[in-house]
Parts: C-alpha cells; sequence; structure tokens
C-alpha cells in the first residue's frame, strides 16, 4: 500500500491527537490542538525525507547517462548496490540478468548481458 504526504500527514495528526488527549484537563482542549498540529507537521515532514531518498536515486541514475555497454560494477560505484538480481534470457536466446534498484517511490531495473554490460532499462517506476 502506497500512502501519499497528506496520507502521512493525516496519520501523524491522528495519532498525535490521541497523545495530546491524554493531557486535556477539561478546561481547554489546547493539547489535542497542539497534538494534531504537532502530527500534521512531523507526518509532512517524514513524506518529505522519504521523497527526497527516491528523488537521490534516480537523480544518481541520469548523471549516468546512457547506460548501454556500462558494467554492473561501474553503475553500483554511481548508485550503490542493487536490491535483487534475476536471470533471463535476452531476444537473442543468449543468458543475461536483470538487477533492480528501489527507493521508497522510485525503482528500476536494468537488462544485462553475459558479460555483465548493460543493455537497456526494463523497467522505470516513479510513483
Amino acid at each position: 500500500m502506497k500512502i501519499n504526504k497528506h496520507g502521512y500527514a493525516a496519520s501523524f495528526a491522528l495519532i498525535g491527537a490521541g497523545i495530546g488527549g491524554l493531557f486535556l484537563d477539561g478546561l481547554t482542549y489546547l493539547p489535542l490542538i497542539y497534538g494534531l498540529c504537532g502530527g500534521c507537521f512531523a507526518g509532512y515532514f517524514f513524506a518529505g525525507l522519504i521523497g527526497a531518498k527516491s528523488k537521490l536515486l534516480q537523480k544518481d541514475f541520469q548523471k549516468l547517462g546512457d547506460l548501454s555497454g556500462k558494467s554492473i560494477e561501474e553503475i553500483c560505484a554511481a548508485v550503490g548496490m542493487y536490491q535483487s538480481q534475476t536471470a533471463c534470457k535476452l531476444t537473442d536466446g543468449s543468458a543475461g540478468k536483470l538487477y533492480t534498484w528501489v527507493q521508497d517511490h522510485y525503482s528500476i531495473t536494468l537488462i544485462f548481458d553475459s558479460e555483465g554490460k548493460c543493455v537497456g532499462v526494463q523497467n522505470e517506476i516513479e510513483a
């Protein structure tokens, strides 16, 4: 399940309201209001952190430019280690591998030939 930044804000606001409700003294609802506002702020802040990590990975791939012909070692040195690796067959029938990098709202899967050279992008998702 994917939650957008407003969902995080609403979730954190409800948690903050619950915590603020523990401090109600009967005369004022200020702890509840402070909890709502503080929770909302924390939710947007948390969502921003998640989005920033995704954008950084995407920008690292963009800096590499054309990926064709680059080795897996070159790409890993620039963007970090991949999260998964799967064997596949290329269109010419030879063996290849799929390598996938994932960071929260961004995912990219690259196709490599048997020599470890990038053939191209199989899938890229920016949510």
